[in-house]
């Protein structure tokens, strides 16, 4: 065998290149299925969590701590002509229950987790790590101070 090597040096890298590109190849495909697996093990709400009223989860709501549900706007919010918001349905009066926390209905927990899923979790990265700018660098999730 030894003999071989030495009429065909070439033989030798391309063992090597080729078992390089393997190893790329594999490489790659273990990372998108990392990657997979990281968005899959990713959600934004839990069954076992107590939520606050109001809590909110991009692209898909405000949870209803009273009902246990998240829907478009947030609770006892007020609109001219249609009233306050809860518990998804327009009241003439707001909701003077005072519910802090809550458990979310297990059925809703996935729901708002295919939803926000199907948003694109990559983006919900970026948009928890860099605040968004306008104008001349100003940050619109900031106040004064530091």
């Amino acid at each position: 065998m030894q003999d071989w090597f030495q009429e065909s040096p070439m033989a030798l890298v391309y063992i090597f290149m080729a078992l390089a590109f393997i190893s790329m190849v594999m490489a790659n495909l273990l990372s998108k299925k990392v990657d997979e697996w990281r968005l899959n093990a990713r959600r934004a709400v839990t069954k076992e969590t107590k939520y606050a009223n109001n809590h909110h989860v991009s692209d898909v709501g405000y949870y209803h701590a009273t009902s246990g549900v998240w829907y478009p706007e947030p609770w006892n919010s007020y609109r001219e002509g249609k009233g306050y918001n809860w518990d998804g349905i327009w009241h003439a009066e707001p909701d003077q229950r005072v519910v802090t926390t809550s458990i979310p209905q297990p059925d809703e927990v996935d729901r708002v987790n295919r939803l926000w899923f199907a948003a694109d979790p990559m983006r919900q990265h970026y948009y928890n790590e860099y605040p968004k700018r306008s104008g001349f660098g100003g940050s619109s999730g900031r106040t004064s101070g530091s």
